[in-house]
């Protein structure tokens, strides 16, 4: 399993080629803490931060002279060090990624070096992670698109927000999507204008804000911030907290599994599935 790091500023760094190269860490390794009920058999885990540490080999190009081996790995420290703190002093998460599709949410605060000084252009250079959340995450996203103008007009779906978390109609309007996962997983979904009023069904479940959205803007539901946000053409952001459906929790995390999303079609859907893991998977 290879790993690569990406900042805040989206610039990259990989831990499995030139100049950097990933000798030994812990990013595998994790641990629940648990708390036991007195006079019961019931276990209560909690998720904690924790410190990983990952150990990188500096090399320069063996195929250039002593002297541009030297200047250069004090090059790949300097360049390495810059794209790492960026996120330590802008107080940003960067990710660290996984070969296998899966990003943990984290800082890269400290370094320890070693083997700087035998007079050889190279060294060791450990570094210390941590991760708010001690999750890795894979992010899986569905489209759904609006019907064209000859499908909504030969449709008639009725909707009964307010005694009735269902939709009723074409089964054209109801779409499957998998989340092939083994938990339930939080999620962002962003619908995007015009539309009156937003109603989602997945599976028996009603997601619902009471709010009206023109064209060239979008809301974002964010199951795991828990945040409703309508974002105009300028990038102006309004907070649609209070317009959520207090009675049908519109933060409900997607089931594992065959689920089904149903709505009016008239506009546009992008879904996305955050499955998270003490692990990142290994194939």
């Amino acid at each position: 399993m290879d790993f690569y790091y990406v900042n805040s500023a989206d610039q990259r760094v990989n831990f499995y080629d030139y100049p950097y190269l990933f000798q030994e860490g812990d990013l595998l390794d994790y641990s629940h803490s648990y708390s036991v009920a007195e006079n019961t058999n019931k276990i209560e885990y909690t998720s904690k931060s924790q410190e990983k540490t990952v150990k990188l080999a500096v090399l320069p190009d063996f195929s250039l002279s002593l002297e541009q081996r030297r200047q250069a790995v004090k090059q790949h420290v300097d360049e390495l060090l810059e794209l790492l703190e960026y996120d330590v002093v802008n107080n940003k998460l960067g990710k660290l990624y996984s070969s296998t599709g899966y990003y943990l949410e984290c800082n890269i605060f400290a370094s320890k070096k070693s083997d700087w000084n035998l007079g050889i252009p190279f060294l060791f250079n450990q570094f210390s992670v941590i991760a708010p959340k001690q999750k890795w995450i894979k992010e899986i996203t569905y489209n759904f698109y609006p019907q064209d103008g000859e499908s909504q007009e030969s449709t008639e779906v009725k909707q009964y927000p307010f005694l009735y978390p269902y939709l009723y109609g074409d089964d054209s309007r109801a779409q499957p999507f998998d989340n092939d996962h083994f938990s339930a997983s939080d999620f962002k979904l962003i619908a995007y204008g015009p539309f009156s009023d937003f109603y989602v069904q997945i599976n028996d479940h009603l997601y619902q804000v009471d709010y009206e959205l023109e064209s060239n803007e979008y809301m974002t539901i964010d199951s795991r911030n828990k945040t409703i946000i309508m974002t105009n053409q300028y990038g102006e952001q309004t907070n649609l907290f209070q317009y959520q459906d207090f009675s049908s929790d519109v933060f409900k995390k997607i089931e594992p599994g065959n689920n089904t999303i149903s709505y009016s079609r008239t506009f546009g859907i992008d879904l996305i599935i955050y499955q998270e893991r003490s692990e990142p998977a290994w194939t």
